[in-house]
């Protein structure tokens, strides 16, 4: 009920009684309203919606305790993203007759295996189910059963890797059970990291996604050394041995600064009314376009080295090379994200990523490729480090799961298609062409991304 105001107990006629009886049921009524559905905009703060009355109200922005959350975060995707990051290795490894693996099978095929994996993890592809699912559990605050699960599953599936011969064994723990785990593990980090930082949240989220690159440099080179040493499927178990390792440390450190607000308990799995959002159903189209083009030079950099007649031992490290320019982009973008805003260096990201693509095919030499690999690893790494971050501008804290999974699945749509269809595309008329498509899909996403910014800011020019 509402509170009775002094100036009631003023009125003594009848007629001013009924109006002040009528004027309580009015503000009874207006308190006893729902509350409305978080709607989501850019650019205010979303994210003020915590308790007055909680512990640590503020955000930290650092600290101790906020840096070991980011560590951990880190960890955990150096164990997931990083995994998924080498697979230019296994792409290339599998695709060698000599290892007797899956030399009978077609470069496309073997595609399909990491374009599983990846399309799970936090992109999912077979109805984008994992981000979308997981999204609203997140959000409803079971973030620790959900990391624990995922931890269990990356270990898991990665030691039942080294026991595949084949074909469809691959498809399965290594492009299925693997992608599902790092799926779950997947939204872990952009609902958390906004929890602890918001004057710095680009740079720790560049922190925390050059987890991604660090990984994509350091297994290929452990590989590189393990594989002719001691053989496939003991590499394959001291990589799940030391994800063991990592993952049980990243258990420990990762938390939750605050918990959901009782209204995210009561929302359904799908709203519809996100996709009416303007800014936001063009970010997350752009995003879908994008990522039809964006991995796939990062898939077939190694292959396409071997074709232009680089050795094999050196092959390999061009995966390693292209997630070194990656970690860079991503504290980059880090750093000029919260300085000119997000959008506007994710855009920038994506022409410079299209040209480079489209200039992929035409480096014949080693130095060239080397060239091309690493400014394509600082765009990419500008863009996928910042991807989360608009996100986080439009949703409210108890939607973000939601939304974030909603983005993931319509990425997916793109994603699980962004290995196969350059691979057939390059079979039947060439790398050139192969090259001019995926470029022609990151340019199409980055006009979209354009749209999306003007609709957000409604100018031109300006930070967004």
């Amino acid at each position: 009920m509402a509170q009775l105001r002094p100036k009631i107990f003023s009125y003594h006629s009848s007629s001013d009684t009924t109006a002040t009886i009528l004027s309580l049921q009015k503000d009874a009524e207006k308190d006893a309203a729902p509350a409305p559905t978080p709607s989501l905009t850019y650019g205010q703060d979303n994210h003020a919606d915590v308790p007055a009355d909680q512990p640590n109200d503020k955000c930290p922005d650092g600290g101790l305790q906020a840096w070991s959350v980011i560590f951990g975060l880190f960890l955990m995707l150096f164990c997931s993203f990083g995994y998924l990051s080498a697979w230019g290795v296994f792409q290339s490894y599998y695709e060698n007759p000599s290892n007797n693996l899956l030399a009978d099978s077609s470069s496309t095929n073997i595609a399909w295996i990491g374009s599983i994996q990846a399309r799970f993890f936090s992109y999912t592809s077979l109805g984008y189910f994992v981000p979308i699912l997981f999204g609203p559990i997140f959000d409803k605050g079971y973030y620790r059963s959900s990391l624990i699960a995922g931890c269990f599953g990356v270990v898991v599936s990665t030691f039942l890797v080294a026991e595949c011969k084949l074909y469809w064994h691959f498809l399965v723990c290594q492009g299925l059970l693997t992608g599902i785990a790092m799926g779950i593990l997947s939204g872990i980090a952009p609902v958390l990291v906004p929890q602890w930082f918001k004057l710095r949240l680009g740079i720790a989220f560049g922190i925390t996604c050059a987890a991604s690159p660090a990984g994509g440099i350091l297994l290929p080179v452990l590989a590189r050394v393990m594989l002719p040493n001691i053989g496939f499927a003991w590499t394959m178990r001291v990589f799940a041995f030391a994800f063991a390792v990592l993952l049980l440390i990243c258990c420990f450190l990762i938390k939750a600064r605050t918990v959901p607000e009782p209204t995210a308990t009561k929302q359904k799995l799908f709203q519809v009314r996100n996709l009416k959002t303007g800014p936001y159903f063009a970010y997350i189209f752009s995003v879908l376009v994008v990522f039809m083009g964006l991995y796939t030079l990062p898939s077939y950099i190694a292959t396409s080295a071997l074709a232009i007649g680089v050795s094999e031992s050196r092959a390999i490290y061009m995966v390693s090379i292209v997630n070194a320019g990656s970690g860079f982009g991503r504290i980059l973008g880090g750093f000029a994200g919260d300085i000119f805003g997000p959008l506007n260096m994710q855009i920038i990201a994506l022409f410079f990523a299209a040209i480079l693509t489209w200039a992929w095919p035409f480096a014949q030499s080693e130095v060239t490729l080397i060239i091309v690999t690493v400014f394509f690893g600082i765009a990419f790494g500008v863009y996928v480090g910042l991807q989360s971050n608009p996100i986080v501008e439009m949703a409210s804290s108890e939607d973000l799961g939601r939304v974030l999974g909603l983005m993931w699945g319509f990425a997916g749509i793109g994603a699980l298609i962004s290995l196969p269809i350059p691979a057939l595309i390059q079979k039947t008329l060439g790398m050139k062409s192969m090259g001019f498509y995926t470029g022609s899909m990151i340019l199409a996403g980055g006009f979209l991304a354009i749209l999306a910014r003007v609709l957000v800011t409604k100018k031109v020019f300006g930070k967004a």
